[in-house]
């Protein structure tokens, strides 16, 4: 079991390093997928949330559960701030104008990523046929880790992203 888990957070710990390189490559800066990677720390709390409501404990599933909840939340950063990276670039928006228009354009397609992504787990995490105990937990993970990120994401990313660029505005 043991094992198994190092096996897990060392692919774990691979992906988000790599998901880092690409999106600082496709960003062009180091700052941007770090606001990005905000919303796993967000992800992992509701996980955890989610496990405690449903008693479940941290499996193999679960932790699996955490690697896909990772995908979605990461890719739900990337469309705000590659967006409001958009808007800044393209039409000469200020920072703040960037960030309202972004979040206001990307709020459904945020919301329609969590909410198809959470009815999609509920069948699993509430089915109790053979194999349950593995893929309830994942599920589980799933659900709490993207519902609490996506409402994180929603209200800490563009702060996060301004306070970025003031404190890189004053830098210079």
């Amino acid at each position: 079991m043991k094992e198994a888990f190092g096996g897990l957070l060392f692919a774990f710990i691979f992906a988000i390093i790599l998901v880092y390189m690409v999106m600082a490559s496709d960003f062009e800066s180091l700052i941007h997928p770090l606001i990005v990677m905000f919303t796993l720390p967000l992800g992992i709390i509701g996980v955890v949330v989610g496990l405690l409501i449903s008693h479940s404990t941290l499996s193999i599933g679960s932790f699996l559960g955490m690697i896909l909840m990772a995908g979605v939340v990461v890719n739900n950063g990337i469309v705000m701030v590659d967006y409001v990276n958009l808007l800044r670039r393209e039409r000469k928006k200020d920072v703040r104008e960037s960030l309202i228009e972004g979040c206001t354009t990307k709020l459904r397609a945020i919301i329609l990523t969590t909410l198809t992504t959470v009815v999609g787990m509920i069948p699993m995490a509430v089915s109790r046929t053979s194999g349950s105990e593995f893929r309830a937990p994942m599920a589980i993970s799933v659900i709490g880790g993207v519902l609490i990120s996506a409402i994180f994401t929603l209200y800490l990313i563009p702060v996060i992203y301004e306070l970025a660029e003031k404190a890189r505005w004053k830098r210079k």
